[in-house]
């Protein structure tokens, strides 16, 4: 290390050599970040058609059908300040695809300035292939592995 306030550096390497590896680093890091889940997520493509489908806090499961090469919204009510977050449980098959990683958080704006508010998580799927598909939902803490789900919701739906 060199002295405090010195602003000769080592020889080996220049400040010229330093700044680069910095930005470099730095650039590294801004990728990791914006596709890490949060930051960037894949928006629902607005010229193929979508359904919308809402959990009411009564309802353990649905069954409905979608056209093939259509996307489907569920939204499920949500609050993640309680370190809660819904999870889709089982794998889906090569009929549907998740569209981006995971689900979208839209916090409630009816109460704005409410710490501590719920809100909607919402997981956007496009259909490929005919057949049928039941996606299983766990409300869960992701940490907590070894406990199961305090509530599960069932998505039962034919794809023609």
């Amino acid at each position: 290390m060199w002295p405090l306030g010195s602003s000769t550096l080592p020889s080996v390497m220049s400040r010229k050599t330093i700044n680069a590896h910095l930005q470099t680093v730095s650039t590294i890091v801004l990728l990791l970040a914006s596709f890490s889940k949060g930051w960037v997520q894949a928006e629902p493509n607005p010229t193929i058609p979508s359904t919308h489908i809402h959990f009411e806090d009564t309802a353990d499961s649905v069954s409905l059908s979608m056209r093939r090469n259509s996307q489907i919204e569920i939204e499920l009510d949500s609050n993640p300040t309680t370190g809660y977050r819904w999870q889709l449980m089982n794998q889906v098959n090569s009929r549907l695809k998740l569209v981006g990683s995971g689900s979208d958080y839209h916090p409630d704006t009816t109460v704005p300035g409410i710490a501590g508010r719920g809100g909607k998580e919402v997981f956007t799927f496009r259909s490929l292939k005919r057949g049928k598909v039941t996606l299983v939902f766990g409300y869960q803490r992701p940490w907590e592995t070894d406990v199961d789900p305090i509530q599960r919701k069932r998505a039962s739906i034919v794809i023609r």
